[in-house]
């Protein structure tokens, strides 16, 4: 009989303290709404942050890339066949010279069938396309599927991650 009694009370006393504690989960449900407001604005600003990224890109503005990259961007490739493992580059002066080398080897940058996906759990906008892109030295099309990985902290991109296939690779004139 004791257990019983005893078994009743922690029962009791439990859903006093749930009611307590739901009653006064009323102002943080209000709390949590803002909060979703204020994380929708942001995912909001992350994806028209890297729209102007993808539109920098395409006109080959050097300087509003360099004005969305932080400081301490990284840029990966991890299927590039430009060396073992793909490539890597840190930071914004890095990235920039690598982004300039883009720019002199393709006449031509556009991005066809673009999807943008936001992530409801991090600061990342995965970006999904089809490049239309044309060499400089001979106008030759180069044209490729990428998927970027594109995290975005405090209005600024501080992770690029590129995939395509390594298998289509420009074409040297000549060849």
């Amino acid at each position: 009989m004791h257990r019983q009694t005893l078994l009743l009370s922690i029962s009791a006393f439990m859903f006093c303290v749930l009611s307590a504690s739901v009653s006064h989960a009323v102002p943080s449900s209000i709390t949590i709404a803002d909060s979703q407001s204020t994380s929708e604005e942001a995912s909001s600003n992350r994806l028209a942050l890297v729209r102007q990224f993808i539109q920098a890109i395409e006109s080959k503005d050097a300087r509003i890339i360099d004005q969305l990259l932080a400081d301490n961007v990284v840029l990966e490739q991890p299927y590039s066949p430009e060396q073992p493992g793909g490539v890597r580059v840190e930071g914004k002066q890095i990235a920039s010279l690598f982004f300039d080398r883009i720019f002199r080897e393709f006449s031509q940058i556009r991005f066809v069938d673009v999807v943008f996906r936001q992530s409801q759990f991090d600061n990342t906008v995965i970006v999904e396309a089809r490049g239309d892109f044309r060499l400089a030295a001979d106008q030759s099309p180069y044209r490729n599927q990428y998927i970027a990985v594109i995290e975005v902290v405090d209005g600024q991109i501080t992770l690029i991650r590129e995939y395509f296939n390594p298998l289509l690779l420009p074409r040297e004139p000549g060849s």
